[in-house]
């Protein structure tokens, strides 16, 4: 007779439709468990509080169960402090020849670490397995000492991928129409995915996701046991907010404690990592622990940020050149939560992308990139003029030209300057506004140029978002700056904002209509603009943002859109959903319209002669589809490096095409 479902196999099932994104640490363990050779005997996970370890290990223990192996659960807390009280809950694996121990919560039992390695693991049957989870890395004595290197593994358990997230968010049930808000809260973390999407389903479709509920009950998670001291509390919420925290700025914010010792213990923090410009957290707890103490101590948020404002725009103006991208970024990164986009990082890993002053080598390659937009002979002539201006961003590991900046340093107004509309421009709007005095100057972002569509742009265009910020702030006897970007919405919105408007009426480089956006320093220095900044961020006054994209954001949609092409759900959270390709799409879903959009302007790309091969990469890619990019290169019969040159192209086509579709129907 069959035995009655009971609401635990309920409970399983639902877990095991809800589990996304481990698949190759449930591999590890299936292998562990057939005894593949080569798969260790003893497993050490770690990571932060709410990634997923306990869920991870139960899953392990459903798996070793099935298998009809006996399986011993130990949760730290439980093991009261004491190779007694451990034994009290493991003893038995020791006569079990095919026992699955499974230690959870091991930052509960640390000290007990060296008991285990040398008394209680070695007296455990050949064949048996052990996991241990727990928030920090091992000991080095583990694996370091003799022999242990043959048996242990250690896994660091990190976020899982997007196409994950995008499972769970839609098991959960939460509308796909909130997933782009609960992922920018939430990042990849488990726990705070499930938290924010259950608040996401409750909140009404129009509403802000309640980030604060989700910090209350996402920080006992977080945070192992209480935190000693208020001070060590500020610590944390100062390593929460910058950009990176060394000792010297603890030092420099918080003159009031012994910084020391605060960082070792931040440092020690299983969500903190050491990086090169300082210490850390997690990026889900920056969220979480800026959320709650805004809502917390509103004026303790707004004295931490002014402190932390203070000592960034002091470290801008001291810099070496070596290292004043590096506080640009810390500076403008404590206004990251102001709602414009401008202020958002792309940046993800260190080094990616590096930038040097222009040389003599570089320049056949910005004048390529610079033909694509019209404006090579320019550059060739402010090259020869000024050549000191020029900075180039180049990809750490190929070496590859992405982008490409230049700020000119202007005197005076001369005649073969004025040549180019945009110095002209300039000039007279300072002249008509607010004339320069002697030994004054004025700063012009005159070329700002990305590839398109390469991995290196995003980098790219925060490190040149530095390097303006850097100019702005350090120049001596600066009156004017200007920046050119598109002309209209959003950029107008963004600029007015930060007290850059309008400088004149727009201008048209290389068929594209552009605008300059001007800031007097001599009618508002550097300290009372950061002072309007912060102003906008603790006030939240900052803009929304706006339904049109300008032409980086729009290629970067497209890009998104074309890889999720049989995604009906990430097509409907598009970006491009709301600009003007859709307007001959009334009354359809907006998924099935988007999907028709992109289709077709691919279709469009066979009428080109010149555009044969890119099509084809595209069709085989995107269209009909491929497990992945090397399959798509063998089916197409191409090598791999000549498939990527193919596919650039045939995005770099399809987003000029779609941009000229989506200003056509304007």
């Amino acid at each position: 007779m069959n035995r009655p479902t009971v609401l635990a196999d309920r409970l399983r099932d639902k877990r095991k439709r809800e589990f996304f994104g481990r698949a190759a640490e449930l591999a590890e363990f299936t292998a562990m468990l057939d005894g593949q050779t080569g798969t260790p005997v003893v497993l050490f996970l770690h990571g932060p509080g709410g990634i997923g370890k306990s869920t991870l290990l139960r899953n392990y223990a459903e798996l070793a169960a099935d298998r009809g192996r006996p399986v011993f659960e130990v949760l730290g807390g439980d093991a009261g402090g004491s190779p007694e009280g451990f034994l009290r809950l493991a003893a038995t694996a020791r006569t079990e020849p095919a026992a699955v121990l499974l230690v959870d919560a091991f930052e509960d039992c640390q000290h007990l670490a060296p008991w285990l390695q040398e008394s209680f693991l070695p007296e455990l049957p050949v064949t048996a397995l052990v996991v241990i989870a727990g928030r920090c890395a091992p000991d080095p004595r583990w694996t370091a000492a003799p022999g242990w290197n043959q048996v242990l593994g250690v896994r660091e358990l990190g976020e899982p991928p997007a196409p994950a997230v995008e499972e769970l968010l839609a098991a959960r049930g939460v509308p796909n129409t909130r997933w782009a808000a609960v992922t920018r809260f939430a990042g990849g973390h488990p726990l705070a995915l499930s938290l924010a999407g259950g608040i996401a389903m409750r909140e009404p479709e129009h509403s802000g996701l309640a980030e604060q509920a989700v910090a209350s009950a996402l920080l006992p998670h977080l945070l192992a046991g209480d935190v000693p001291s208020p001070a060590h509390r500020r610590a944390l919420e100062v390593c929460a907010r910058a950009y990176g925290t060394t000792e010297g700025l603890l030092r420099a914010v918080l003159p009031e404690h012994d910084a020391a010792p605060l960082f070792e213990w931040l440092r020690r923090l299983p969500f903190v990592s050491a990086g090169r410009y300082g210490l850390a957290p997690h990026d889900v707890v920056r969220a979480v622990l800026s959320a709650d103490l805004r809502w917390r101590d509103p004026a303790g948020f707004a004295d931490l940020h002014r402190r932390l404002r203070g000592q960034a725009l002091v470290r801008v103006r001291a810099a070496s050149p070596a290292t004043v991208l590096r506080e640009a970024a810390a500076l403008r990164y404590l206004y990251r939560d102001s709602g414009v986009p401008s202020y958002q990082h792309q940046w993800r890993r260190d080094g990616e992308v590096i930038e040097t002053p222009c040389q003599e080598r570089d320049q056949h390659d910005v004048l390529e990139l610079a033909q694509s937009t019209g404006e090579a002979e320019r550059v060739q002539w402010w090259l020869g003029r000024q050549p000191g201006a020029f900075r180039v961003l180049r990809c750490a590991d190929t070496g590859d030209l992405v982008g490409l900046t230049a700020w000119l340093r202007l005197l005076r107004p001369e005649p073969a300057e004025l040549a180019d509309p945009v110095v002209a421009a300039a000039w007279r709007h300072a002249e008509s506004t607010s004339p320069l005095r002697e030994g004054e100057h004025l700063g012009l972002a005159r070329f700002s140029m990305l590839r398109t569509g390469h991995r290196g742009a995003g980098p790219a265009r925060d490190l040149i978002r530095w390097r303006l910020l850097a100019e702005m702030l350090r120049g001596e006897r600066l009156a004017w700056t200007y920046l050119v970007a598109e002309a209209g919405e959003p950029w107008r919105g963004w600029m007015t904002e930060s007290e850059q408007p309008p400088a004149g009426e727009p201008l048209e480089i290389g068929g594209r209509r552009f605008a300059l956006y001007a800031h007097d320093w001599r009618d508002r220095p550097a300290e009372q603009w950061l002072t309007a900044a912060d102003q906008r961020l603790l006030e939240g006054t900052a803009p929304a943002e706006a339904g049109v994209l300008c032409r980086a954001e729009f290629d970067e949609a497209v890009r998104e859109a074309v890889r999720a092409l049989h995604r009906p759900e990430a097509l409907a959270s598009s970006a491009l959903v709301r600009t003007r390709l859709l307007a001959a799409h009334c009354g359809r879903r907006a998924e099935e319209a988007l999907r028709e959009v992109l289709t077709t302007a691919i279709e469009g790309l066979a009428a080109d002669p010149h555009c044969g091969k890119a099509h084809r990469a595209l069709v085989v890619t995107f269209v009909t589809g491929t497990a992945t990019r090397e399959a798509a290169a063998a089916r197409l019969g191409l090598p791999f490096s000549t498939y990527r040159r193919h596919l650039a192209t045939g995005l770099d086509r399809l987003c000029d095409s779609l941009w000229h579709w989506a200003n056509q129907a304007a």
